[in-house]
């Protein structure tokens, strides 16, 4: 039997990074959570913090050892209030939900981002006006 849940954890898109891994491999998403969320997410007893501003680093590994055999996992989905595949980037300020699957581990609660669900998008512009992640 699985202890594999998954949450749901609607907010403000504060950094999504969700079309290329930072040097660690990982996509991240930072998701500014409100009263019932925070409540939610608290409650859902994943081992991340929450910083001074209700926000927490989501994260999804690119690959990931299950076993002895590493996975590939990809980056998580991101779709648009429909649940259609969104192709733009995700800025600050966005209205999104993430969608994470908690297990447990020897150190508690970990967490993997599977999915972002866009409600309203603030797409991503870089202050040069240029692609930020290809400079």
């Amino acid at each position: 039997m699985s202890n594999t849940q998954y949450f749901y954890f609607p907010g403000i898109a504060r950094f999504v990074r969700s079309d290329n891994t930072d040097q660690y491999g990982n996509y991240i998403c930072k998701i500014e959570l409100d009263g019932d969320s925070l409540k939610a997410y608290r409650e859902s007893g994943i081992q991340v913090n929450v910083d001074d501003e209700n926000a927490v680093f989501l994260r999804r590994p690119h690959q990931k050892i299950f076993g002895d055999s590493l996975e590939t996992l990809g980056p998580p989905a991101v779709v648009d209030a429909d649940g259609k595949p969104l192709a733009k980037r995700i800025g600050n300020g966005s209205k999104i939900v993430a969608k994470v699957k908690a297990y447990p581990t020897r150190k508690g609660k970990g967490h993997t981002l599977e999915a972002i669900q866009v409600l309203e998008l603030k797409e991503y512009v870089s202050a040069s006006g240029s692609n930020f992640y290809n400079f």
